[in-house]
């Protein structure tokens, strides 16, 4: 089993989320995927991960907070789902061109219907869901 935790950089209503032609995927090419999603180092906290994660593929280094958890089951791997928001005040988000080449804010709504409507991995509607039923929208 390997641990995994994913982050929507999302706060003020906003969600930062690749568009599905510029995500590096082989996995799930052309689909929607969240901010930064990655695999926890042995030893590594949930938080220490998406902080460097976060600082890794955007650039980012802003305050963090945990949202919630959920299981994902994605064979071979048992993933252990942890969902951040982190504020955005701005600054030039610089993206691993590893990970994606471009991506955009989007609201509640456009998330919404991104999620309804649009070839998206289960972990980012999942987050999604989980932003609008906390209340962290």
């Amino acid at each position: 089993m390997s641990p995994c935790g994913r982050r929507c950089a999302a706060r003020l209503g906003y969600a930062r989320i690749p568009d599905s032609a510029c995500v590096q995927q082989t996995h799930l090419p052309s689909t929607y995927d969240t901010s930064a999603s990655f695999h926890v180092a042995y030893g590594e906290s949930y938080e220490g991960a998406a902080r460097r994660e976060a600082l890794e593929e955007l650039g980012l280094a802003n305050h963090l907070r945990p949202v919630g958890k959920f299981c994902h089951r994605d064979p071979p791997e048992h993933q252990f789902v942890t969902v951040f928001t982190m504020d955005h005040y701005g600054e030039h988000i610089v993206l691993d061109p590893s990970e994606a080449t471009c991506g955009r804010f989007y609201t509640r709504v456009e998330a919404e219907r991104i999620s309804l409507t649009e070839s998206c991995t289960p972990w980012l509607q999942r987050a999604l869901r989980m932003l609008t039923t906390t209340g962290t929208w």
